[in-house]
C-alpha cells in the first residue's frame, strides 16, 4: 500500500488539545498498520510537525500517490448549529464583508481562497476511498442545506465508525445502516488511564460550544458553587484557543490559577499528566 496517499481529514491545527490529542493518536496507529504516504486535511500549523511528525499539509500543489483514500479522523465532525447554513455569498453578508475590514481580512471566500479550495477539491474528485474512524455525527439542530451535505457524505463512505452510542443513534435515525461502534480515539494515548500523581486539586474545564444556548445560567451556578472552595485549590484549565478568553475570565472571577494549552510551548503529555493529577 506504500504507493497509496492516506488524506487525515479533522479539525486539527487550530490550538483544540482534544483535537491535537486525537491526531496523535490516530497517526501513531495508523503508523504501525499501513504503508502510506500520510496528508494532513487540516489547517496550517507548524506545531503539527511535533505532533505528526512527517505528515504534510494538504495543498493544491501537493503530490499525492494514486490510488487517494480520505479519512475523517476524530472529533465532532458531522453536526450543525443554529446559523450554520449561513452563505458567504448572500448580498446581506457580502456587504457586511466592505463594512468591516477586519472581517474582510477573515473572510472565508477571497479570490486567493476560492482557487485554493476548487484546485484541492478537482484533485480530490476521483478519491478511490472514504471512511471515517471514532467521529461524534450529530446533533443537527435545524434542517438545512449543510446537514443535507453532511448526511450525503456520511451515506457515500465506505466504512463508518462512530465514537459513542449518540452517534450511534443519530446515524440510524437518518438511514445510515453502515456506521458502527467505536470508541474515542483519544484512549489510545498511552498516558490515557493511567493513574496520576494524586493532589488536592479541582480543575475546571469550561467549553462553549456552537450549540450551547445556556452557557450563561450554569456558570453563575458553577461560580456560585466553586466560591465555596479554597482558591488555591482550584484551577481553571482552556483546552481550546477559542476558550481561552471565557477560562481568563472565570479564573479572574474565581481568583483561581489559569493554565490554557499553548502546543508551541507544552506537549500533550505535559497536558495530560496535568489533567490526571486532579
Amino acid at each position: 500500500m506504500s504507493n497509496v496517499t492516506l488524506v487525515i481529514k479533522g479539525w486539527y491545527g487550530q490550538k483544540n488539545f482534544g483535537d491535537d490529542l486525537l491526531l496523535a493518536a490516530l497517526v501513531n496507529a495508523l503508523r504501525g498498520y499501513v504503508d502510506a504516504r500520510i496528508v494532513l486535511w487540516c489547517r496550517r500549523r507548524r506545531y503539527l510537525s511535533r505532533i505528526a511528525p512527517g505528515a504534510r499539509i494538504l495543498e493544491p500543489w501537493t503530490p499525492l500517490r494514486q490510488p487517494v483514500a480520505i479519512l475523517w479522523g476524530g472529533g465532532t465532525q458531522f453536526f450543525t448549529f443554529p446559523g450554520s447554513d449561513k452563505r458567504w455569498s448572500d448580498l446581506e453578508n457580502i456587504v457586511s464583508l466592505f463594512l468591516n475590514p477586519k472581517r474582510l481580512a477573515r473572510a472565508p471566500l477571497t479570490a486567493t481562497q476560492l482557487l485554493l479550495h476548487r484546485l484541492r477539491a478537482a484533485r480530490l474528485h476521483k478519491v478511490a476511498w472514504r471512511g471515517a474512524i471514532g467521529i461524534g455525527v450529530g446533533p443537527f439542530l435545524e434542517v438545512n442545506n449543510q446537514m443535507e451535505e453532511k448526511l450525503k457524505l456520511l451515506r457515500d463512505m465506505n466504512w463508518l465508525s462512530v465514537r459513542d452510542e449518540e452517534s450511534l443513534k443519530t446515524c440510524e435515525q437518518y438511514g445510515i445502516q453502515k456506521a458502527i461502534l467505536g470508541a474515542d480515539l483519544a484512549f489510545l494515548h498511552p498516558l490515557i488511564g493511567k493513574q496520576g500523581a494524586a493532589t488536592d486539586k479541582i480543575i475546571v474545564i469550561p467549553r462553549v460550544s456552537p450549540m450551547d444556548q445556556e452557557w450563561g445560567w450554569w456558570e453563575e451556578a458553577l461560580q456560585k458553587t466553586l466560591r465555596q472552595i479554597r482558591p488555591d485549590s482550584i484551577e481553571v484549565i482552556s483546552l481550546c484557543e477559542k476558550d481561552h478568553l471565557l477560562a481568563k475570565n472565570l479564573a479572574t472571577r474565581l481568583e483561581a490559577r489559569l493554565v490554557c494549552w499553548d502546543p508551541h510551548v507544552m506537549s500533550l503529555d505535559a497536558m495530560i499528566e496535568r489533567l490526571v493529577s486532579a
